[in-house]
């Protein structure tokens, strides 16, 4: 009725105790047409499609094996007909033959482009890094495909991130770790019943938000309903004596979440959590509880609602709701009236992740380069493992940052400088012969940097100075790392540099004037003007900027190119961010296609409707 009588759905919400209530309420307000957001951490072990995923990956780890390739079998996107499935798994126990034997001489072309799949795969996984072979089993064993067709799919997507930071975890501590080792950390999380969640954070307007009461503290909304007041959901829970866990395990555990209780002080805090719930309503409360179980016991409710004032309390009949749920219960029986459509063209969507995202300059120059890989890589965040020059480039990147903070005081020579490059490039996810590869190159081109410039630095810098909210105009806020200030003088006036770990290009291939060039580099310096020129009521102005490759040329030179942006480029680039912001936030971007005829980005466009 509230929606019905415009009350806006998102200032509708209804609040539980644990995560594990939201599923059923969730269901049965959208068999009546209701549009729900679920915004309680969800478990991803509980999500069907994540599943299907593990399993998949589980037919390649234990290669070979007939229970889990049959398994593997039934996964819908591979499309195998459930008959023709049964008959092999038969004709492979009846022969006493190995399934995967089986499925090799079958002419069956579904059957084919699985076997195929996984034979792919399982090279992969014993050729490439863990996170490299996850990123492209993502893409190539038929999940993506399957997630861009769905309705639901922004949720989805945010889910592989969820579990693609599981496996950056494990890495983390384990840069070797393979498969059998990722599966492994997962049989030890659900052995000790450790949650993986998957935090959402998308939240779409015209959406009734279901929440735990915790995840509730700060917010605020017109109309709140409190499900579940009963005495043990709310006030009188059972505390458990729990088993020892080890430091290890324990630290595993999110104990900021909403199951995470060792009851201690239990009823104060219990007590203060429903006051949070109540006291989100800036308008009305309804709190509802159960009067029988599903096992048909009688339910208390909550102690709570006693000591609430009487004079605030209007107690409401449920006869009429439940006539009307008694005459309308068949609507249960079948599918949702509506079902939540957070697709790749839902404006609203992109619009919240644009501006919630904001702009970087290499966001920009994605887009410029292929509206689609903007989509994928800095929209929605695609999986992905990093390459090695990007990993050497941080490393590179963080070692200069410190070098140059600790200069302002004293220098502190050469060997300080490789040691934090060393330190860096070992915390980066990188193979062994790529690490020992990238250790010796890098270290080769900062001594030779670092003596090449010794005498030469400026030592009144910020290094790594992060701007975050510069208003362009209305939805486009544009943010960016400087890798370095220099204040040329004792007044505001600034050198912008920025460090290339790469081979020294020429001045005409920066600002893109060579025929291959495509002047992303002298763009990245005209953004920083923007950026700065905007800041603070222009606190610091920069003059110039510059690009510092790091690498010598092929002679052992190296070289430094300084520029003065003008205020021409400046309001070109303006006018192009604006233009490129526009597309975005009105999906104008849609059918359009890059230049390159084998663009993956592209590709991936192709399998939406």
């Amino acid at each position: 009725n509230k929606i019905d009588n415009a009350v806006p759905a998102e200032e509708i919400a209804v609040l539980y105790r644990d995560n594990k209530d939201a599923f059923p309420i969730a269901r049965a307000l959208e068999k009546m047409g209701v549009i729900v957001s679920i915004e309680s951490d969800e478990e991803l072990f509980y999500d069907p499609l994540i599943n299907k995923f593990l399993i998949f990956l589980k037919a390649i780890n234990f290669f070979g094996q007939d229970e889990e390739l049959s398994q593997a079998l039934h996964i819908d996107w591979f499309k195998i007909d459930p008959a023709l499935i049964f008959r092999l798994i038969n004709q492979a126990r009846s022969q006493k033959q190995n399934l995967l034997d089986v499925l090799s001489e079958c002419p069956d072309k579904m059957i084919k482009n699985f076997y195929n799949n996984l034979i792919e795969h399982k090279i992969l996984a014993q050729n490439e890094s863990l996170l490299v072979f996850f990123e492209k089993a993502v893409r190539g064993s038929g999940l993506l495909e399957n997630i861009i067709s769905r309705p639901d799919s922004w949720e989805k997507f945010e889910m592989v991130n969820s579990l693609f930071n599981e496996v950056k975890s494990l890495i983390n501590t384990h840069p070797e770790a393979s498969l059998k080792d990722f599966f492994d950390y997962l049989e030890t999380i659900k052995k000790h019943k450790i949650l993986l969640r998957n935090k959402k954070t998308l939240i779409k307007a015209g959406q009734v938000r279901l929440m735990t009461v915790h995840r509730s503290k700060g917010l605020e909304f017109d109309f709140v309903y409190i499900t579940g007041a009963n005495d043990g959901h709310f006030g009188g829970r059972r505390k458990i004596e729990r088993l020892p866990l080890l430091p290890r395990v324990f630290s595993l555990i999110d104990r900021s979440s909403d199951d995470f209780d060792f009851g201690l002080d239990a009823t104060d805090d219990e007590r203060r959590l429903f006051y949070v719930a109540i006291t989100r309503a800036r308008k009305e409360v309804i709190i509802t509880a159960y009067r029988l179980s599903l096992e048909g016991r009688e339910n208390l409710p909550s102690s709570y609602l006693s000591e609430i004032d009487s004079r605030l309390v209007e107690e409401k009949s449920i006869k009429d709701i439940e006539d009307d749920f008694n005459k309308n219960k068949h609507i249960f029986l079948f599918e949702s009236k509506q079902q939540n459509k957070n697709t790749f063209n839902d404006r609203d969507l992109v619009i919240e992740l644009f501006t919630r995202q904001g702009m970087s300059v290499t966001a920009l120059n994605n887009y410029l380069e292929c509206p689609w890989k903007y989509f994928y890589q800095n929209l929605i965040r695609l999986p992905s493992a990093p390459i090695k020059s990007a990993s050497y480039g941080n490393a590179v990147h963080k070692s200069l940052r410190d070098f140059f903070s600790h200069l302002k005081e004293e220098d502190t020579g050469v060997d300080s400088l490789l040691a934090s490059f060393e330190k860096y490039l070992n915390a980066e996810v990188l193979t062994t012969e790529d690490y020992q590869e990238s250790l010796s190159r890098g270290q080769e081109a900062l001594r030779g940097w670092y003596e090449n410039y010794q005498n030469s630095w400026n030592n009144n810098v910020i290094t790594e100075f992060r701007i975050k909210d510069v208003e362009l105009g209305p939805q486009i806020r544009l943010t960016g790392i400087l890798d370095k200030i220099e204040f040329i003088d004792l007044s505001n006036k600034v050198n912008v540099v920025d460090y290339k770990s790469r081979a020294p290009m020429s001045r005409n291939e920066i600002m893109g004037l060579t025929k291959s060039a495509s002047g992303d580099i002298y763009r990245q310096l005209v953004f920083y003007k923007i950026l700065l020129d905007r800041f603070e009521n222009k606190k610091y102005e920069m003059v110039s900027g510059e690009i510092d490759f790091i690498q010598p040329d092929n002679r052992g030179n190296y070289k430094k190119e300084k520029f003065e942006i003008t205020d021409k480029e400046k309001k070109e680039l303006e006018e192009l961010i604006k233009k490129v912001a526009a597309e975005i936030i009105n999906l104008k971007f849609w059918d359009k296609r890059c230049q390159d005829d084998k663009c993956y980005f592209c590709s991936l466009r192709s399998m939406l409707n």
